[in-house]
């Protein structure tokens, strides 16, 4: 049943709740337990820049693989209360269980997934991605739990939010927009104060750490035995967290060494600097221990042999 009890207040349950959650939350799969039947009941509203929902249902998995259908749908940040029930959020290879009274914030334009352990009741905050400076957002590609030191702020942001859905009917346009308004300033605190701009560090942290392994594997190329466990040590950090800082750049750690060591070898390959080096010691001068190995990387690459790069550049 879909009902809309005014121009703003969207409810639906059963079996149009799938329906309205794709309108609102993306292109995302809803699959409920078999033994449990698919109750469910969702009311949504948009308020100023924000869109507040609640969900009730009985245990579910949520698949959010393919969400985004265009370059910008949905383009919001999510802010879950767990008001009731458990639920287990994957994204990034980050799992987090979360029970009543959590928070959890999370960018929903990346890949993830939701197994609702039990019957749930949840409030959900929707805010517009722009409003986050590109710090947060690359902090947000992983799911993050609100700070437990906030609670004064989670109970008058819950209070609110419960509140609006509640009053929805009465809200004119100028009402609307001053309660949405207020939710996304609260709600983009309560993000930001996950201890003091720790969203902020982490990303601009995860940046710099970047650049060091860059530094250190530029340095140390020639080096065979140049490896994670090495990178990890120096940096002074966990091989997860040296893991983190490449998730930018859409690679690995691992990917991106061997994609420097091949990238220098061809450019070595083709300049007139190492035309006097053998294919071999170009090879060993960045980091390979064997030829045959290089000359299969290099094929793989760059869908040719090293000689026929060399030969390429001399002619």
């Amino acid at each position: 049943m879909l009902n809309h009890h005014s121009a703003r207040l969207q409810y639906a349950t059963d079996s149009a709740f799938q329906s309205l959650a794709r309108d609102i939350f993306g292109n995302l799969g809803v699959d409920f337990a078999s033994d449990e039947g698919n109750a469910a009941e969702l009311r949504t509203i948009t308020l100023g820049p924000c869109r507040l929902s609640s969900v009730e249902a009985s245990s579910h998995a949520v698949d959010g693989g393919r969400v985004v259908r265009n370059s910008h749908d949905p383009d919001a940040i999510k802010l879950i209360l767990q008001a009731g029930g458990r639920s287990r959020i994957l994204q990034n290879d980050i799992s987090i269980d979360i029970g009543p009274g959590n928070w959890v914030a999370y960018d929903p334009t990346r890949p993830y997934s939701v197994a609702n352990l039990s019957p749930v009741r949840q409030l959900i905050l929707q805010m517009p991605r722009h409003n986050f400076s590109a710090a947060v957002l690359e902090a947000l590609t992983r799911p993050c739990v609100m700070d437990a030191a906030e609670q004064s702020l989670h109970r008058v942001l819950f209070t609110m939010m419960e509140e609006a859905l509640q009053q929805a009917d009465g809200f004119d346009e100028e009402g609307q927009n001053c309660v949405g308004e207020t939710l996304f300033t609260l709600a983009k605190t309560l993000i930001m104060r996950t201890g003091p701009n720790a969203l902020e560090r982490s990303a601009v942290s995860l940046k710099i750490l970047r650049l060091r392994v860059k530094a250190y594997v530029e340095a140390n190329l020639s080096r065979s035995d140049l490896d994670i466990a090495e990178l990890a040590r120096k940096m002074g950090c966990s091989r997860r967290y040296l893991f983190r800082a490449f998730e930018q750049d859409e690679t690995t750690p691992s990917e991106y060494l061997w994609g420097v060591r091949l990238d220098k070898a061809r450019e070595r390959l083709m300049s007139p600097q190492f035309r006097a080096s053998s294919i071999s010691e170009i090879a060993f001068s960045c980091g390979f221990s064997s030829s045959a190995h290089f000359s299969r990387a290099v094929r793989k690459r760059f869908d040719c042999s090293p000689s026929e790069i060399r030969h390429c550049s001399v002619s």
